[in-house]
């Protein structure tokens, strides 16, 4: 029985390189413009401090704290349903890394698909 290996194919090989080059060097890493958005967990605190305890309206300590009122709104509700044990997760601000695979899962996806296209399948 004797098998025959093929070369590796251009995509697969590819993938495995930038995988592994520095992310920061790629020119598809998005930059920022503005700071918009990037508020503190401890300032969303001090506002929701002020709508709860101060009953202050939720615009009025959005705008004076330079936040998004919907923002502040679904951290109030996070808040809330965290301290009444509703949720075992603290309370959240922003969006979190966008990864589809940790650093491991990638390095086993790549290697699969090495074995694979060595392998000659699919």
């Amino acid at each position: 029985m004797s098998v025959r290996v093929r070369r590796v194919s251009r995509a697969v090989v590819e993938f495995c390189v930038l995988s592994d080059k520095n992310r920061e060097n790629m020119p598809t890493d998005y930059k920022r413009k503005t700071d918009r958005g990037m508020a503190s967990r401890e300032i969303y605190d001090l506002a929701a401090e002020e709508v709860t305890l101060r009953h202050k309206s939720l615009r009025g300590a959005a705008s004076s704290y330079n936040l998004n009122h919907t923002s502040l709104f679904r951290y109030i509700k996070k808040k809330t349903a965290y301290e009444a044990n509703e949720t075992a997760n603290a309370p959240t601000v922003g969006y979190p890394e966008k990864t589809v695979f940790t650093a491991s899962e990638e390095k086993v996806l790549c290697d699969y698909l090495l074995n694979c296209a060595a392998a000659n399948f699919g």
